[in-house]
């Protein structure tokens, strides 16, 4: 191959280009290392001088003993800051802020350097992290001290002495002060405004000429003037209370939200946690709720400006749908807001004049009546100090309860600012009731200004949190638990007025702040807490803020940028957001926010917890409820410190961390379920040596397993209190092994035993698991033994108020219980082989069930017999419900007492007692269709249900004609009926008739329905082709609602209709459309649905 001299000398320069390239790289490497082996061997050669350099463990611990010494002295300073000065310079106030924050640093260093101690990771390196950390720290503080004008500025600050009447509180003499835990919401004594209450009252009351439905009634006024207290007079009474149902409360946001502010009312309706999210479901769902009721509504607490009142809109919205003669109630600040909103009336208040308000001080300081003249003279002159307010009267009251040293009165009297220097202001007026409060108490009142205006908490969640942060006064002489202490003092607050009861939710009580005391907390918590919606801070914008909530479903990543910053925050409470929000939160937890004792995701539908959580060494209280986790990392044993662990709700949990039982300090693990609803597997074990964790007080389940360290006896030491499943019961191995359960030591208050599976000692097990006296429920699923054990009939159980009985299929014989004095709700669930009741009872001549409420059986194939009772038993029964008892063939006795009956799949059952007169609600299904008969001298019924009769063919004009005070009328399912003739005619009162699926149903009510009429519903009606006659001439009925009526060819002109619904009708909803037939008929009907969409208009 020849090649060209011009391609030899190109090949030829390219690779000495090469070449030179290789040996300028070569040359380079070859310099580097010979330096880097210089460098490498001068550093091994100074090893032991360097090491010899770094602070020892002991030294470091040494250094932050004086850092803890000098954070001690800060403490002392900022408790005789906030004890017994009045600092209203804002310099100082920040200056003794950045001082707090020095102490928090150094306690936060302690901690994790002890943390780093206990798992032997605090190296020489560390500790000499550790020593720049406090020289930096010192720096700083000498900085912050070393600021003169600050600093005396703060000795020149008055001290509170006792003849400033700011000297805290002393002791109350217990025996004479009324019940700390709180007054139901309605013992309120309305003092001053007797005309008001009655003009409320008749407001609601009447007929409103308002053009929107509902109308809003709004109670206008400042802060403390009781505008709260005024709607809970009116919402307790029993003229309204009569009148209304269902009554709902609900305290608002200062922003609210609709979908939260409808999930409440749901709540409140159903008394249960609303899970719906999307606004949609909820109005669907209230509109469901409150359709045909006459429902009062009250709005607590309407601060919103005029650009935040687009939220009433999604509200009113499924509010219209209900009856004629429903009522809003709003109490707001805002004239412009209770005009949007459209209110009908208004209620204005001012200030009380000081007769009145001395009445109410006077009720609050000496409730026994009795005032010595000298202090009644002084006690007239602090209400004329009380700026009108009552809530300002109140707290005063309260601070002076029993007090009868007229040196103390004189010196509130001087401290109380002049109401001439103060105008538009109520806040320097509580202020002096807080500066009143133990200093313990005011970081506890002060802490709660992270929750938003309107906030409801139960008492428990409150006290845990108060916990974490170390915000409980410790008793060590008194044996009482740190939980003790917390609920005596949030009782404290609750009887200070601090806190209001707002109702219950699952039933928990619930509080809430009032508005004045919220504004109250937020003044004097400025540098401490900080709360961040969608649009940023909203409160707390100082970067030293230590507590933090995060509210709203609609969180940005932007808007939290602003909490990243506070690398020393102490709580975070998110309720709710977007997950990819909620997981860039949790990737910033530990590299951010490392200082975190308390974390709150419980609203936020978590579904992968980050291992990062692991390294949050500070974290106390930990609340994942709700979540969708299925399991935990096992880095969350690294949280030596942590004491409460919520994983209430969490239905896809599978498993705990193995190494829980590190968790030494832990208090509280929530692990509850709705176990009649919940359809999962439970545990297949628990982590091993739980009983390690000799602090618990709270194991809501346990599931035996027969691992080492994972049996039963776990729970031999553990103290715990509240509420205890144990399942998997199968796994214990003989009586002894369960003894060792040692329930009978534990304070138990619910108890649910559950076996899953078959074994050969059930009844050995049970005998040894019987729990103490104090027990008030007690539940046994699953057993397989053929007796119950004896301990269930013990008369020592006194306290016990619901025994359920589930799915114990062999069992053959019922305890004898019905002497129990509190037994209030019987269970019995899924017992095949029970035949007969009477082993309830006995051989006795005594009172049987006499507390006895609600009676439940359920699923009992085999039973036949009902029991007999002694004259005199069964009086207080209000509910009895009966379902698939096919062979049960007689009810000896129904107690006159009885309210609701429901009766379903007992075919044999036939007759019942002739007479029940306070019988008001009845449901059949799949029963005898001779019950009718017995149905038609119900008198005092006003609900009636009548679900697939199977032989029921006809209902006459005799059959309903004495049921004179029903209201509400459904027969369902009933595919043998053709024809309902006279029936409903027949019943004046009725307003709610709803029939469904009979398929062969030709013929209704021919001759018209009641003229007081008011909701018809038919659905699944294939064979009907005309609806009633003389709909045309009701005046009352405003909801009619057809779906799957498919012959129905027209609909008449109803005057009164509000809402129509076409569904599944093809005809007819062709002629309900706009331009169609009968479109003249429905076009003035307010809410008109065809084919499933609003019609436009």
């Amino acid at each position: 191959m020849k090649i060209s001299l011009l391609t030899w000398m190109q090949t030829t320069k390219l690779l000495i280009l090469m070449n030179f390239k290789t040996w300028m790289l070569a040359a380079i490497w070859f310099a580097l290392t010979k330096i880097s082996d210089k460098l490498f061997d001068l550093f091994v050669s100074n090893i032991p001088s360097n090491i010899a350099n770094l602070p020892t463990e002991a030294s470091a611990r040494g250094e932050l003993k004086k850092l803890n010494d000098r954070a001690s002295r800060i403490r002392a300073r900022l408790d005789d800051a906030e004890q017994n000065r009045k600092i209203e310079n804002e310099s100082v106030l920040l200056w003794l802020s950045e001082l707090r924050s020095i102490a928090f640093e150094a306690e936060d260093l302690n901690e994790e350097f002890e943390a780093r101690v206990r798992a032997r990771e605090a190296s020489r390196w560390y500790c000499r992290g550790v020593k720049n950390q406090i020289d930096e720290i010192n720096e700083r503080y000498d900085a912050i001290f070393n600021d003169r004008e600050r600093l005396r500025e703060y000795n020149q600050a008055p001290v509170a002495s006792p003849q400033t009447g700011l000297e805290g509180d002393a002791p109350i003499n217990r025996e004479t002060r009324r019940d700390e835990t709180g007054s139901s919401e309605g013992a309120i004594q309305l003092r001053g405004r007797h005309e008001e209450n009655k003009l409320l009252r008749r407001l609601l009351r009447q007929d409103s000429n308002s053009t929107r439905l509902p109308p809003v009634i709004s109670i206008i006024g400042e802060g403390g003037i009781g505008k709260t207290a005024l709607a809970r007079s009116a919402y307790n009474h029993p003229d309204i209370s009569e009148h209304f149902k269902p009554l709902i409360w609900i305290s608002l946001s200062a922003k609210p939200d609709p979908v939260e502010t409808i999930k409440k009312i749901i709540e409140v309706i159903n008394g249960t946690n609303c899970n719906l999210s999307t606004l949609d479901m909820l109005q669907r769902t209230l509109q469901q709720l409150l359709r045909g009721k006459k429902f009062l509504l009250v709005l607590d607490g309407v601060f919103t400006d005029t650009n935040d009142m687009l939220f009433w809109d999604p509200i009113w919205i499924p509010l219209s749908m209900a009856e004629s003669g429903s009522k809003v109630l709003a109490t707001t600040r805002n004239q412009t807001t209770a005009q949007y909103m459209g209110s009908s009336d208004q209620v204005p208040l001012t200030g009380l004049n000081s007769d009145s308000l001395w009445l109410v001080l006077q009720d609050e300081a000496f409730p026994q009546g009795h005032v010595p003249e000298n202090l009644a003279r002084i006690g007239k002159e602090i209400a004329k100090k009380c700026y009108g307010s009552p809530l300002v009267a109140k707290l005063v009251g309260r601070t002076l309860y029993c007090r009868t040293e007229e040196e103390r009165w004189k010196s509130l009297l001087q401290a109380m600012p002049n109401p001439d220097d103060v105008v538009g202001n109520v806040l320097p007026y509580l202020k002096r009731s807080y500066e009143l409060l133990p200093l313990h108490l005011k970081r506890c009142f002060a802490y709660c200004s992270i929750f938003p205006k309107g906030y409801e908490f139960e008492r428990d969640y409150l006290v845990k949190l108060w916990m974490s942060e170390g915000l409980l006064k410790s008793e060590r002489r008194n044996a009482r638990t740190l939980e003790d202490v917390g609920r005596k003092q949030f009782n404290d607050l609750l009887w200070r007025s601090f806190f209001q009861p707002c109702g219950q939710l699952g039933g928990c009580d619930r509080y809430v702040m009032p508005g004045a005391i919220h504004d109250l907390a937020e003044s004097v918590s400025m540098n401490e807490c900080a709360r961040v919606d969608h649009s940023g801070i909203q409160h707390g914008k100082h970067t030293m803020a230590r507590y933090a909530y995060l509210c709203g479903d609609h969180l940005k990543h932007e808007s939290l940028k602003n909490i990243y910053e506070k690398e020393h925050l102490r709580t975070l409470i998110i309720t709710g957001g977007p997950s990819s929000v909620i997981n860039i939160l949790q990737k910033k937890l530990s590299s951010n926010l490392k200082c975190l004792r308390s974390l709150d995701m419980s609203k936020c539908k978590v579904d992968n917890l980050h291992e990062s959580i692991g390294n949050l060494i500070h974290l106390r209280y930990l609340n994942l409820s709700g979540s969708l986790l299925e399991s935990l990392p096992e880095s969350i044993c690294k949280l030596l410190n942590l004491q409460t662990l919520n994983l209430d709700d969490c239905d896809n949990l599978k498993e705990l961390p193995k190494g829980m039982c590190n968790l030494i300090n832990m208090r509280h693990i929530f692990l509850s379920l709705n176990w009649e609803e919940w359809k999962g597997k439970d545990f297949d074990s628990m982590p091993p040596e739980l009983g390690r964790l000799t602090s618990l007080q709270t194991l809501s389940r346990f599931a035996v397993a027969k691992q080492d360290g994972c049996g039963i006896s776990e729970l031999k030491d553990l103290k715990l209190i509240g509420d205890l499943c144990i399942s998997n019961l199968e796994k214990v191995e003989n009586g002894w092994d369960a003894r060792d359960a040692n329930l009978g030591n534990k304070v138990l208050r619910h108890l649910r035993l559950r076996w899953t599976d078959n074994s050969a000692n059930e009844e050995e097990v049970i005998m040894q698991l019987r729990p103490s006296n104090a027990i008030k429920s007690i539940c046994i699923d699953g057993y397989n033994g053929s007796n119950l054990p004896n301990w269930v009939t013990e008369p020592s159980f006194e306290h016990l108020e619901m025994l359920k009985i589930y799915n114990c299929k062999v069992c053959v014989d019922l305890p004898q219980i019905a002497t129990m004095p509190q037994l209030k709700s019987l269970y019995l669930v899924g017992l095949d082989k029970v035949r007969d009741l009477k082993g309830l009872v006995g051989v006795t001549n005594s009172v049987a069930f006499s507390s006895l409420e609600l009676l439940h059986l359920l699923d009992m194939p085999e039973l036949e017999k009902w029991f007999v009772v002694p004259n005199g038993s069964l009086t207080k029964l209000r509910e009895l419900s009966i379902t698939d008892c096919p062979k049960l063939k007689q009810i000896l006795h129904l107690p006159s007492s009885l309210m609701r009956f429901e009766l379903r799949n007992c075919g044999a059952l036939m007759p019942l007692p002739p007479t029940v007169p306070s019988l008001s609600k009845l449901v059949v299904e799949k029963v005898n269709s001779k019950i009718i008969g017995w149905v038609q001298n119900l008198t005092s019924l006003t609900s009636l249900a009548l679900i697939k009769l199977p032989e029921l063919r006809h209902i006459t004009e005799g059959n309903l004609r004495r049921l004179r005070g029903l209201t509400m009328l459904k027969i369902d399912g009933c595919n043998e009926l053709t024809s309902i003739a006279r029936g409903p005619q027949d019943i004046p009162s009725l307003k709610k008739l709803e029939i469904s699926f009979c398929e062969k149903l030709s013929l209704l009510c021919g001759q018209g329905l009641p003229d007081q009429i008011k909701e018809l519903y038919l659905k699944g009606l294939k064979s009907l082709d005309k609806l009633p006659s003389r709909l045309d001439q009701l005046g009352h009925l405003h909801t009619l609602e057809i779906c799957d009526v498919p012959k129905l060819q027209s609909v008449p002109k109803i005057s009164s209709l509000e809402l129509l619904s076409v569904e599944g009708c093809p005809e007819l909803e062709k002629r309900c459309q706009n331009n169609g037939r009968d479109w003249d008929n429905v076009k003035h009907v307010r809410c008109l649905y065809i084919g499933g969409t609003t019609q436009p208009r």
